[in-house]
Protein backbone atom coordinates (compact mmCIF):
# COMPACT_ATOMS: atom_id res chain seq x y z
CA UNK A 1 0.00 0.00 0.00
CA UNK A 2 2.49 2.66 -1.05
CA UNK A 3 1.85 6.20 -0.47
CA UNK A 4 -0.92 5.84 2.24
CA UNK A 5 -0.18 6.81 5.57
CA UNK A 6 -0.95 4.08 8.67
CA UNK A 7 -3.14 6.68 10.47
CA UNK A 8 -5.07 7.14 7.20
CA UNK A 9 -5.86 3.38 6.93
CA UNK A 10 -6.12 3.30 10.39
CA UNK A 11 -8.85 5.69 10.08
CA UNK A 12 -10.51 4.33 7.00
CA UNK A 13 -10.74 0.90 9.21
CA UNK A 14 -12.07 3.06 12.53
CA UNK A 15 -14.91 4.41 10.05
CA UNK A 16 -15.78 0.68 8.64
CA UNK A 17 -15.97 -0.19 12.28
CA UNK A 18 -18.66 2.41 13.10
CA UNK A 19 -20.72 1.72 10.27
CA UNK A 20 -20.95 -1.61 11.01
CA UNK A 21 -21.84 -1.68 14.79
CA UNK A 22 -24.43 0.89 13.71
CA UNK A 23 -25.71 -1.51 11.23
CA UNK A 24 -25.17 -4.61 13.58
CA UNK A 25 -27.23 -2.59 16.27
CA UNK A 26 -29.97 -1.60 13.84
CA UNK A 27 -30.04 -5.44 13.11
CA UNK A 28 -30.35 -6.37 16.63
CA UNK A 29 -33.27 -3.60 17.15
CA UNK A 30 -35.39 -4.89 14.17
CA UNK A 31 -34.57 -8.60 15.66
CA UNK A 32 -36.12 -7.53 18.55
CA UNK A 33 -39.34 -6.02 16.64
CA UNK A 34 -39.57 -8.67 14.77
CA UNK A 35 -40.13 -10.92 17.84
CA UNK A 36 -42.24 -7.92 19.58
CA UNK A 37 -44.49 -7.85 16.71
CA UNK A 38 -44.29 -4.77 16.36
CA UNK A 39 -46.38 -3.11 13.63
CA UNK A 40 -44.93 -2.98 10.47
CA UNK A 41 -42.97 -6.43 10.82
CA UNK A 42 -43.98 -9.22 9.37
CA UNK A 43 -45.53 -12.66 11.67
CA UNK A 44 -46.78 -16.08 11.15
CA UNK A 45 -50.07 -15.63 12.73
CA UNK A 46 -51.55 -18.33 11.43
CA UNK A 47 -54.34 -16.30 10.03
CA UNK A 48 -55.02 -17.62 6.24
CA UNK A 49 -56.62 -14.66 5.03
CA UNK A 50 -54.51 -12.88 2.47
CA UNK A 51 -53.70 -8.99 3.07
CA UNK A 52 -55.56 -7.88 0.82
CA UNK A 53 -59.05 -8.68 2.45
CA UNK A 54 -58.18 -7.35 5.37
CA UNK A 55 -59.21 -3.67 3.98
CA UNK A 56 -59.58 -1.82 7.09
CA UNK A 57 -57.40 -3.54 10.09
CA UNK A 58 -54.40 -4.57 10.33
CA UNK A 59 -54.49 -7.75 13.20
CA UNK A 60 -51.02 -6.90 14.33
CA UNK A 61 -51.66 -3.08 14.61
CA UNK A 62 -51.84 -1.29 17.96
CA UNK A 63 -55.59 -0.34 19.21
CA UNK A 64 -56.74 2.52 17.24
CA UNK A 65 -60.17 4.49 16.67
CA UNK A 66 -62.49 4.51 13.32
CA UNK A 67 -65.24 6.95 13.89
CA UNK A 68 -67.04 5.93 17.23
CA UNK A 69 -65.38 2.29 16.82
CA UNK A 70 -62.62 1.76 19.16
CA UNK A 71 -60.25 -1.25 18.50
CA UNK A 72 -57.70 -3.38 20.83
CA UNK A 73 -55.68 -6.42 20.09
CA UNK A 74 -55.96 -9.87 21.65
CA UNK A 75 -52.24 -11.07 22.54
CA UNK A 76 -50.93 -14.17 24.03
CA UNK A 77 -47.29 -14.27 25.30
CA UNK A 78 -47.06 -11.35 23.76
CA UNK A 79 -47.58 -11.90 20.23
CA UNK A 80 -50.72 -9.95 18.72
CA UNK A 81 -53.17 -12.54 17.08
CA UNK A 82 -56.49 -10.51 16.66
CA UNK A 83 -58.24 -7.10 16.89
CA UNK A 84 -61.83 -6.91 18.47
CA UNK A 85 -64.07 -3.95 18.65
CA UNK A 86 -66.53 -2.15 20.86
CA UNK A 87 -68.71 1.16 20.47
CA UNK A 88 -66.82 4.39 22.16
CA UNK A 89 -68.58 5.25 25.03
CA UNK A 90 -68.43 7.52 28.47
CA UNK A 91 -66.11 4.95 30.19
CA UNK A 92 -64.04 4.74 27.43
CA UNK A 93 -63.44 8.69 27.41
CA UNK A 94 -62.63 8.84 31.47
CA UNK A 95 -58.75 7.91 32.03
CA UNK A 96 -59.56 6.24 35.46
CA UNK A 97 -62.72 3.67 34.23
CA UNK A 98 -62.08 0.26 32.55
CA UNK A 99 -63.75 0.48 29.32
CA UNK A 100 -65.56 -2.61 28.18
CA UNK A 101 -63.30 -3.25 25.19
CA UNK A 102 -60.21 -3.87 27.92
CA UNK A 103 -62.86 -5.66 29.99
CA UNK A 104 -63.51 -8.11 26.98
CA UNK A 105 -59.05 -8.18 26.10
CA UNK A 106 -58.58 -8.54 29.37
CA UNK A 107 -61.25 -11.94 29.90
CA UNK A 108 -60.50 -13.46 26.40
CA UNK A 109 -56.41 -12.96 27.07
CA UNK A 110 -57.78 -14.77 30.35
CA UNK A 111 -58.93 -17.81 28.97
CA UNK A 112 -56.40 -18.21 26.38
CA UNK A 113 -54.11 -18.80 29.11
CA UNK A 114 -56.24 -21.08 31.05
CA UNK A 115 -56.28 -23.66 28.20
CA UNK A 116 -52.52 -23.53 28.00
CA UNK A 117 -52.11 -23.91 31.80
CA UNK A 118 -54.88 -26.74 31.43
CA UNK A 119 -52.90 -28.71 29.03
CA UNK A 120 -53.75 -30.35 25.48
CA UNK A 121 -52.36 -33.32 22.83
CA UNK A 122 -51.43 -30.92 20.53
CA UNK A 123 -52.94 -33.96 17.69
CA UNK A 124 -56.39 -34.20 19.16
CA UNK A 125 -57.01 -29.84 20.20
CA UNK A 126 -59.91 -28.58 18.32
CA UNK A 127 -60.99 -25.00 18.41
CA UNK A 128 -64.42 -24.66 16.61
CA UNK A 129 -67.37 -22.17 16.41
CA UNK A 130 -71.01 -21.45 16.52
CA UNK A 131 -72.87 -18.71 14.81
CA UNK A 132 -75.31 -18.08 17.75
CA UNK A 133 -77.42 -15.13 17.39
CA UNK A 134 -75.35 -13.21 14.43
CA UNK A 135 -72.02 -13.54 16.66
CA UNK A 136 -69.53 -16.05 16.51
CA UNK A 137 -68.62 -18.25 19.35
CA UNK A 138 -65.41 -20.29 19.87
CA UNK A 139 -65.11 -23.53 21.39
CA UNK A 140 -61.38 -25.16 22.62
CA UNK A 141 -61.84 -29.22 23.05
CA UNK A 142 -59.29 -32.27 23.82
CA UNK A 143 -61.20 -34.97 24.72
CA UNK A 144 -61.40 -35.65 28.36
CA UNK A 145 -58.61 -33.93 28.99
CA UNK A 146 -59.99 -30.33 28.34
CA UNK A 147 -63.96 -30.26 28.01
CA UNK A 148 -65.49 -28.09 25.73
CA UNK A 149 -65.15 -24.46 26.25
CA UNK A 150 -66.35 -21.14 24.68
CA UNK A 151 -63.40 -19.02 25.48
CA UNK A 152 -64.59 -15.75 22.92
CA UNK A 153 -67.23 -14.22 20.94
CA UNK A 154 -66.87 -12.09 17.73
CA UNK A 155 -69.42 -10.15 16.85
CA UNK A 156 -70.68 -8.28 13.62
CA UNK A 157 -68.52 -5.45 15.07
CA UNK A 158 -65.44 -7.43 14.94
CA UNK A 159 -66.52 -8.45 11.03
CA UNK A 160 -66.98 -5.24 9.82
CA UNK A 161 -63.25 -3.80 11.26
CA UNK A 162 -61.76 -6.45 8.93
CA UNK A 163 -64.42 -6.23 6.13
CA UNK A 164 -65.64 -10.17 6.41
CA UNK A 165 -68.27 -11.91 7.53
CA UNK A 166 -68.99 -13.17 10.89
CA UNK A 167 -68.69 -16.88 9.41
CA UNK A 168 -65.30 -16.11 7.54
CA UNK A 169 -63.86 -14.23 10.25
CA UNK A 170 -64.53 -16.83 13.20
CA UNK A 171 -63.04 -19.19 10.78
CA UNK A 172 -59.77 -17.71 10.57
CA UNK A 173 -59.51 -16.48 14.59
CA UNK A 174 -60.03 -20.10 15.44
CA UNK A 175 -56.97 -21.37 13.23
CA UNK A 176 -54.93 -18.63 14.34
CA UNK A 177 -55.75 -19.54 18.21
CA UNK A 178 -54.97 -23.35 17.46
CA UNK A 179 -52.14 -22.33 16.38
CA UNK A 180 -51.11 -19.75 18.99
CA UNK A 181 -52.44 -22.48 21.92
CA UNK A 182 -50.42 -25.20 20.25
CA UNK A 183 -46.83 -22.53 20.21
CA UNK A 184 -47.65 -21.46 24.21
CA UNK A 185 -47.50 -25.04 24.48
CA UNK A 186 -44.51 -26.02 23.13
CA UNK A 187 -42.50 -22.89 24.26
CA UNK A 188 -43.46 -24.04 27.66
CA UNK A 189 -41.65 -27.09 27.54
CA UNK A 190 -38.20 -27.39 29.43
CA UNK A 191 -36.19 -28.44 26.92
CA UNK A 192 -37.70 -25.24 25.05
CA UNK A 193 -36.79 -23.23 27.89
CA UNK A 194 -33.45 -24.66 28.39
CA UNK A 195 -32.15 -23.87 24.58
CA UNK A 196 -33.56 -20.51 24.52
CA UNK A 197 -31.97 -20.09 28.10
CA UNK A 198 -28.61 -20.71 26.61
CA UNK A 199 -29.24 -18.32 23.62
CA UNK A 200 -30.32 -15.74 26.23
CA UNK A 201 -26.57 -16.33 27.79
CA UNK A 202 -24.65 -16.10 24.94
CA UNK A 203 -26.20 -12.68 23.50
CA UNK A 204 -25.77 -11.34 26.78
CA UNK A 205 -22.48 -12.25 26.69
CA UNK A 206 -21.63 -11.38 22.84
CA UNK A 207 -23.44 -7.44 24.13
CA UNK A 208 -21.22 -7.34 27.10
CA UNK A 209 -18.54 -7.76 25.11
CA UNK A 210 -19.15 -5.33 22.29
CA UNK A 211 -19.98 -2.55 24.88
CA UNK A 212 -16.51 -2.94 26.33
CA UNK A 213 -15.14 -2.54 22.76
CA UNK A 214 -17.17 0.23 21.89
CA UNK A 215 -16.57 2.11 25.52
CA UNK A 216 -12.83 1.87 24.79
CA UNK A 217 -13.28 3.12 21.44
CA UNK A 218 -15.48 5.86 23.08
CA UNK A 219 -12.38 6.78 25.84
CA UNK A 220 -10.16 7.04 22.76
CA UNK A 221 -12.59 9.37 21.16
CA UNK A 222 -12.74 11.14 24.03
CA UNK A 223 -8.93 11.84 24.64
CA UNK A 224 -8.89 13.04 21.15
CA UNK A 225 -11.51 15.14 21.75
CA UNK A 226 -9.59 16.83 24.98
CA UNK A 227 -6.03 16.71 22.56
CA UNK A 228 -7.79 18.61 20.06
CA UNK A 229 -9.44 21.27 22.88
CA UNK A 230 -5.71 21.91 24.24
CA UNK A 231 -4.38 22.59 20.60
CA UNK A 232 -6.87 24.89 20.30
CA UNK A 233 -6.48 26.53 23.43
CA UNK A 234 -2.39 26.36 22.93
CA UNK A 235 -2.82 27.59 19.48
CA UNK A 236 -5.32 30.67 20.19
CA UNK A 237 -3.57 34.05 20.46
CA UNK A 238 -5.07 37.16 21.56
CA UNK A 239 -5.51 39.62 18.87
CA UNK A 240 -2.88 43.10 18.23
CA UNK A 241 -4.54 46.51 18.67
CA UNK A 242 -3.13 47.43 15.37
CA UNK A 243 -5.80 46.66 12.41
CA UNK A 244 -3.48 44.72 9.95
CA UNK A 245 -2.22 42.57 12.75
CA UNK A 246 -5.82 41.78 14.10
CA UNK A 247 -6.85 41.27 10.47
CA UNK A 248 -4.04 38.68 9.50
CA UNK A 249 -4.35 37.24 13.02
CA UNK A 250 -8.19 36.37 12.39
CA UNK A 251 -7.32 35.11 8.75
CA UNK A 252 -5.07 32.58 10.44
CA UNK A 253 -7.70 31.85 13.13
CA UNK A 254 -10.25 31.02 10.53
CA UNK A 255 -8.28 28.60 9.31
CA UNK A 256 -7.27 27.20 12.38
CA UNK A 257 -11.03 27.30 13.89
CA UNK A 258 -12.56 25.50 10.35
CA UNK A 259 -9.90 22.95 10.93
CA UNK A 260 -11.27 22.09 14.54
CA UNK A 261 -14.79 22.69 13.88
CA UNK A 262 -14.30 19.70 11.39
CA UNK A 263 -12.31 17.70 13.50
CA UNK A 264 -14.48 18.48 16.65
CA UNK A 265 -17.65 17.80 14.41
CA UNK A 266 -16.31 14.56 13.02
CA UNK A 267 -15.18 13.32 17.12
CA UNK A 268 -18.82 14.25 18.44
CA UNK A 269 -20.52 12.81 15.45
CA UNK A 270 -18.46 9.54 16.24
CA UNK A 271 -19.18 9.42 19.72
CA UNK A 272 -22.69 10.03 19.07
CA UNK A 273 -23.02 7.22 17.05
CA UNK A 274 -21.41 4.91 19.29
CA UNK A 275 -23.77 6.18 21.93
CA UNK A 276 -26.45 5.71 19.79
CA UNK A 277 -25.03 2.26 18.66
CA UNK A 278 -24.46 1.18 22.55
CA UNK A 279 -28.24 1.96 23.13
CA UNK A 280 -29.89 -0.01 20.52
CA UNK A 281 -27.43 -3.24 21.20
CA UNK A 282 -28.17 -2.72 24.98
CA UNK A 283 -31.95 -2.40 23.86
CA UNK A 284 -32.47 -5.28 20.77
CA UNK A 285 -30.56 -8.03 23.34
CA UNK A 286 -32.50 -7.14 26.26
CA UNK A 287 -35.54 -7.14 24.14
CA UNK A 288 -34.64 -10.14 22.25
CA UNK A 289 -33.52 -11.71 25.77
CA UNK A 290 -36.96 -11.29 27.10
CA UNK A 291 -38.80 -12.12 24.04
CA UNK A 292 -37.23 -15.63 24.17
CA UNK A 293 -39.53 -16.80 27.07
CA UNK A 294 -43.01 -16.73 26.91
CA UNK A 295 -43.49 -15.25 30.42
CA UNK A 296 -41.63 -12.44 29.74
CA UNK A 297 -42.18 -11.35 25.84
CA UNK A 298 -44.87 -8.83 27.11
CA UNK A 299 -42.19 -6.79 27.94
CA UNK A 300 -40.47 -6.83 24.28
CA UNK A 301 -42.60 -4.07 23.17
CA UNK A 302 -42.46 -1.86 26.47
CA UNK A 303 -38.62 -2.32 25.69
CA UNK A 304 -38.44 -0.90 22.36
CA UNK A 305 -41.44 1.68 22.77
CA UNK A 306 -40.29 3.54 25.55
CA UNK A 307 -36.70 4.36 25.30
CA UNK A 308 -37.61 5.23 21.40
CA UNK A 309 -37.97 8.76 23.03
CA UNK A 310 -34.30 8.48 24.14
CA UNK A 311 -33.40 6.92 21.02
CA UNK A 312 -35.38 9.86 18.75
CA UNK A 313 -32.93 12.31 20.59
CA UNK A 314 -29.39 10.21 20.37
CA UNK A 315 -30.68 10.33 16.14
CA UNK A 316 -31.47 13.97 16.33
CA UNK A 317 -28.03 14.92 17.40
CA UNK A 318 -26.62 11.88 15.17
CA UNK A 319 -28.40 13.62 12.20
CA UNK A 320 -27.23 17.23 13.27
CA UNK A 321 -23.32 16.21 13.81
CA UNK A 322 -23.86 14.50 10.66
CA UNK A 323 -24.98 17.84 8.64
CA UNK A 324 -22.30 19.60 9.93
CA UNK A 325 -19.57 17.29 9.18
CA UNK A 326 -21.09 16.99 5.59
CA UNK A 327 -21.54 20.99 5.32
CA UNK A 328 -17.93 21.17 6.57
CA UNK A 329 -16.87 18.84 3.96
CA UNK A 330 -18.27 20.47 0.71
CA UNK A 331 -16.92 23.45 2.30
CA UNK A 332 -14.01 22.18 2.33
CA UNK A 333 -14.08 20.74 -1.50
CA UNK A 334 -15.30 24.44 -2.61
CA UNK A 335 -12.21 25.90 -1.10
CA UNK A 336 -9.94 23.42 -2.53
CA UNK A 337 -11.71 24.05 -5.96
CA UNK A 338 -11.48 27.58 -6.24
CA UNK A 339 -7.74 27.64 -4.46
CA UNK A 340 -6.55 26.28 -7.82
CA UNK A 341 -7.67 29.67 -9.61
CA UNK A 342 -4.94 32.57 -10.21
CA UNK A 343 -7.04 35.30 -8.15
CA UNK A 344 -7.91 33.20 -5.46
CA UNK A 345 -7.37 34.68 -1.98
CA UNK A 346 -7.37 33.34 1.99
CA UNK A 347 -10.79 35.60 1.71
CA UNK A 348 -12.66 33.12 -0.09
CA UNK A 349 -12.10 30.80 3.74
CA UNK A 350 -13.32 33.17 5.79
CA UNK A 351 -16.35 33.64 3.44
CA UNK A 352 -17.25 30.08 3.32
CA UNK A 353 -16.86 30.05 6.82
CA UNK A 354 -19.49 32.59 7.19
CA UNK A 355 -21.48 31.00 4.89
CA UNK A 356 -20.71 27.58 6.73
CA UNK A 357 -22.03 29.12 9.98
CA UNK A 358 -25.28 30.50 8.64
CA UNK A 359 -26.12 27.14 7.04
CA UNK A 360 -25.19 24.90 10.18
CA UNK A 361 -27.77 27.46 12.27
CA UNK A 362 -30.28 26.59 9.96
CA UNK A 363 -29.96 22.70 9.22
CA UNK A 364 -29.69 22.66 13.19
CA UNK A 365 -32.81 24.28 13.63
CA UNK A 366 -34.69 22.57 11.21
CA UNK A 367 -33.34 18.77 12.23
CA UNK A 368 -34.61 19.58 15.81
CA UNK A 369 -38.11 21.24 15.02
CA UNK A 370 -38.04 17.46 13.10
CA UNK A 371 -36.92 15.69 15.71
CA UNK A 372 -39.72 17.18 18.24
CA UNK A 373 -42.79 16.83 15.62
CA UNK A 374 -41.31 13.47 15.68
CA UNK A 375 -41.66 13.30 19.68
CA UNK A 376 -44.69 14.70 20.07
CA UNK A 377 -45.88 12.09 17.40
CA UNK A 378 -44.57 9.40 19.51
CA UNK A 379 -46.13 10.73 22.74
CA UNK A 380 -49.56 10.93 20.72
CA UNK A 381 -49.67 14.61 20.69
CA UNK A 382 -51.97 15.64 18.00
CA UNK A 383 -49.58 17.50 15.36
CA UNK A 384 -51.79 19.32 13.31
CA UNK A 385 -52.71 21.82 16.13
CA UNK A 386 -49.19 22.09 17.09
CA UNK A 387 -48.26 23.95 13.52
CA UNK A 388 -51.27 25.57 13.59
CA UNK A 389 -50.69 26.96 17.14
CA UNK A 390 -46.59 27.23 15.66
CA UNK A 391 -47.95 29.19 12.67
CA UNK A 392 -50.12 31.76 15.13
CA UNK A 393 -47.42 32.03 17.51
CA UNK A 394 -44.49 32.50 14.48
CA UNK A 395 -46.95 35.68 12.91
CA UNK A 396 -47.40 36.72 16.43
CA UNK A 397 -43.79 36.67 16.97
CA UNK A 398 -42.87 38.16 13.80
CA UNK A 399 -45.31 41.12 13.89
CA UNK A 400 -44.24 42.40 17.06
CA UNK A 401 -40.29 41.50 16.13
CA UNK A 402 -39.88 43.50 12.92
CA UNK A 403 -36.30 44.49 13.90
CA UNK A 404 -35.30 40.70 14.26
CA UNK A 405 -36.81 39.93 11.01
CA UNK A 406 -34.91 42.85 9.66
CA UNK A 407 -31.65 42.06 10.97
CA UNK A 408 -32.38 38.80 9.56
CA UNK A 409 -32.93 39.81 6.25
CA UNK A 410 -30.10 42.09 6.04
CA UNK A 411 -27.92 39.68 7.20
CA UNK A 412 -28.79 37.32 4.57
CA UNK A 413 -28.55 39.98 1.68
CA UNK A 414 -25.06 40.90 3.51
CA UNK A 415 -23.95 37.14 2.91
CA UNK A 416 -25.57 36.81 -0.07
CA UNK A 417 -24.17 40.15 -1.97
CA UNK A 418 -20.55 39.76 -0.31
CA UNK A 419 -20.65 42.54 1.46
CA UNK A 420 -18.49 41.49 4.21
CA UNK A 421 -17.36 38.30 5.75
CA UNK A 422 -15.48 36.81 9.02
CA UNK A 423 -11.74 38.30 8.91
CA UNK A 424 -12.59 41.64 6.84
CA UNK A 425 -12.16 44.61 8.32
CA UNK A 426 -15.05 47.37 7.92
CA UNK A 427 -16.31 50.95 8.77
CA UNK A 428 -19.89 50.39 9.86
CA UNK A 429 -19.70 53.98 11.25
CA UNK A 430 -21.05 53.04 14.49
CA UNK A 431 -18.03 50.59 15.12
CA UNK A 432 -14.42 49.82 13.14
CA UNK A 433 -12.22 46.95 13.37
CA UNK A 434 -11.86 43.20 12.37
CA UNK A 435 -15.34 41.14 11.79
CA UNK A 436 -14.77 38.22 14.35
CA UNK A 437 -18.45 36.81 14.17
CA UNK A 438 -21.85 37.57 12.06
CA UNK A 439 -24.36 35.38 12.04
CA UNK A 440 -27.91 36.24 10.07
CA UNK A 441 -28.95 38.58 12.96
CA UNK A 442 -25.39 39.89 14.52
CA UNK A 443 -22.00 41.64 13.42
CA UNK A 444 -19.09 41.41 15.69
CA UNK A 445 -16.41 43.60 15.48
CA UNK A 446 -13.07 43.78 16.89
CA UNK A 447 -11.67 47.46 17.65
CA UNK A 448 -8.68 48.83 18.47
CA UNK A 449 -7.72 48.06 22.35
CA UNK A 450 -9.38 45.14 22.32
CA UNK A 451 -13.05 46.43 22.03
CA UNK A 452 -15.59 43.84 20.91
CA UNK A 453 -19.04 46.08 19.45
CA UNK A 454 -22.10 43.89 18.85
CA UNK A 455 -24.07 45.85 16.04
CA UNK A 456 -27.77 44.56 14.71
CA UNK A 457 -27.36 43.59 11.11
CA UNK A 458 -30.33 45.83 10.48
CA UNK A 459 -28.69 48.79 11.87
CA UNK A 460 -26.08 48.38 9.27
CA UNK A 461 -26.67 50.55 5.83
CA UNK A 462 -23.10 51.57 4.98
CA UNK A 463 -20.30 49.23 5.11
CA UNK A 464 -16.80 50.61 4.09
CA UNK A 465 -14.84 46.97 3.48
CA UNK A 466 -11.33 47.63 3.60
CA UNK A 467 -9.66 44.24 2.60
CA UNK A 468 -11.96 42.83 -0.13
CA UNK A 469 -10.10 41.48 -3.01
CA UNK A 470 -7.47 44.04 -2.01
CA UNK A 471 -6.36 46.68 -0.12
CA UNK A 472 -3.91 49.85 -0.82
CA UNK A 473 -1.33 51.67 0.81
CA UNK A 474 -2.50 55.50 0.23
CA UNK A 475 1.18 57.27 1.73
CA UNK A 476 1.52 60.65 2.06
CA UNK A 477 4.75 62.51 3.56
CA UNK A 478 5.58 66.40 3.32
CA UNK A 479 9.63 67.56 2.59
CA UNK A 480 11.27 71.22 3.08
CA UNK A 481 10.71 73.85 0.52
CA UNK A 482 14.70 73.79 0.95
CA UNK A 483 15.16 69.83 -0.65
CA UNK A 484 15.64 68.78 -3.72
CA UNK A 485 12.04 67.48 -5.13
CA UNK A 486 12.99 64.95 -8.37
CA UNK A 487 15.41 64.03 -5.30
CA UNK A 488 12.85 63.68 -2.92
CA UNK A 489 10.61 61.53 -5.56
CA UNK A 490 13.19 59.31 -6.77
CA UNK A 491 14.38 58.20 -2.88
CA UNK A 492 10.86 57.67 -2.79
CA UNK A 493 10.44 55.73 -5.65
CA UNK A 494 13.88 53.23 -4.88
CA UNK A 495 12.55 52.71 -1.67
CA UNK A 496 9.20 51.27 -2.74
CA UNK A 497 10.97 49.10 -5.77
CA UNK A 498 13.18 47.61 -3.36
CA UNK A 499 10.33 46.38 -0.96
CA UNK A 500 8.52 45.24 -3.87
CA UNK A 501 11.70 43.13 -5.03
CA UNK A 502 12.53 41.86 -1.26
CA UNK A 503 11.41 38.20 -1.05
CA UNK A 504 10.08 38.55 2.05
CA UNK A 505 7.49 41.37 1.08
CA UNK A 506 6.83 40.71 -2.52
CA UNK A 507 3.91 38.31 -2.20
CA UNK A 508 1.83 41.06 0.40
CA UNK A 509 2.44 43.77 -2.95
CA UNK A 510 0.04 43.37 -6.34
CA UNK A 511 1.34 46.10 -8.48
CA UNK A 512 4.15 48.04 -9.27
CA UNK A 513 4.53 51.02 -6.87
CA UNK A 514 2.70 54.52 -8.28
CA UNK A 515 4.20 57.24 -7.19
CA UNK A 516 2.13 60.16 -8.04
CA UNK A 517 4.40 62.91 -7.28
CA UNK A 518 3.51 66.80 -6.16
CA UNK A 519 0.15 66.15 -4.60
CA UNK A 520 0.53 69.84 -2.74
CA UNK A 521 2.44 72.30 -1.53
CA UNK A 522 1.44 73.62 1.94
CA UNK A 523 2.98 76.21 4.73
CA UNK A 524 4.63 72.98 5.85
CA UNK A 525 6.22 71.77 2.51
CA UNK A 526 6.12 70.04 -0.22
CA UNK A 527 3.59 66.92 0.02
CA UNK A 528 4.74 63.86 -1.76
CA UNK A 529 2.27 60.75 -2.46
CA UNK A 530 2.61 57.22 -2.98
CA UNK A 531 0.14 54.31 -4.14
CA UNK A 532 1.20 50.70 -3.16
CA UNK A 533 -1.59 47.85 -3.82
CA UNK A 534 -1.59 44.92 -1.92
CA UNK A 535 -3.02 41.80 -0.46
CA UNK A 536 -6.07 42.43 1.30
CA UNK A 537 -5.56 43.85 4.77
CA UNK A 538 -1.11 43.88 4.45
CA UNK A 539 -1.78 47.63 3.69
CA UNK A 540 -0.48 48.76 7.49
CA UNK A 541 2.33 46.16 7.57
CA UNK A 542 3.74 47.40 4.49
CA UNK A 543 3.53 51.02 5.26
CA UNK A 544 5.33 50.55 8.96
CA UNK A 545 7.89 48.76 7.04
CA UNK A 546 7.92 51.12 3.90
CA UNK A 547 8.27 54.40 6.57
CA UNK A 548 11.11 52.81 8.48
CA UNK A 549 13.02 52.60 5.05
CA UNK A 550 12.23 55.20 3.52
CA UNK A 551 13.46 57.40 6.83
CA UNK A 552 16.93 56.16 7.00
CA UNK A 553 16.97 56.53 3.11
CA UNK A 554 16.01 59.97 3.00
CA UNK A 555 18.44 60.81 6.34
CA UNK A 556 21.53 59.18 3.87
CA UNK A 557 19.86 61.66 1.53
CA UNK A 558 19.90 64.49 3.56
CA UNK A 559 16.54 64.85 2.75
CA UNK A 560 14.56 67.09 5.14
CA UNK A 561 10.56 66.82 6.36
CA UNK A 562 8.51 69.63 6.12
CA UNK A 563 8.79 71.83 9.21
CA UNK A 564 5.73 74.39 9.99
CA UNK A 565 6.83 78.08 8.81
CA UNK A 566 5.61 81.40 10.01
CA UNK A 567 7.00 85.07 9.19
CA UNK A 568 7.44 87.26 12.46
CA UNK A 569 7.85 91.12 11.59
CA UNK A 570 8.87 93.73 14.24
CA UNK A 571 7.36 97.24 14.52
CA UNK A 572 9.81 99.73 15.71
CA UNK A 573 7.76 102.73 16.94
CA UNK A 574 10.87 105.25 16.81
CA UNK A 575 11.14 105.01 13.29
CA UNK A 576 7.34 107.31 12.83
Amino acid sequence: MQGVKPNMVWGHRRGFYYILSFILSLMLSTLGMMSAGLPGVAQSSGVAVPESSLPIANPFAAAGKIGNIVYAPVTLDGRKLFQITAEEGIADRTPSSTSPLQMRVTMYETKLKWAIAAGFDPQTLEVSFEIQEGQGVLFVRDGDRLAQKDILTLTELDARLYGVGVTDLATHVSQTIAQALIRGQFERQPEYLRLQGAIAAAILLGTLGAAGVLLRIQQRLKREWNAIATQATSETNPPSDQEGEIQSDVLTQVDRQLTWERQRDVNLLKRRMLQMTQLAIALGSLATVVGLFPQTRWLQSRLLTQPLLLLILLLTSVLIKLAHVAVDRCSNSWIEMQAIAPNASKRLTVRVSTFSHALKGMITFTIFALGLLLILYQLQVPIAPVLAGAGIAGFAISFASQNLIRDVINGSLILLEDHYAIGDVIDTGAASGVVEYMNLRITQIRGSGGRLSTIPNGSISTVHNLTKDWSRLDFTIEIAYSSDVTQALQVVKEVAEKLHQDPEWADRILDPVNVLGVNNMTHQGIELSLWMQTQPGQQWRVGREFRHRLKIALDEAEIEVGIPQRSVYFHNDSEK
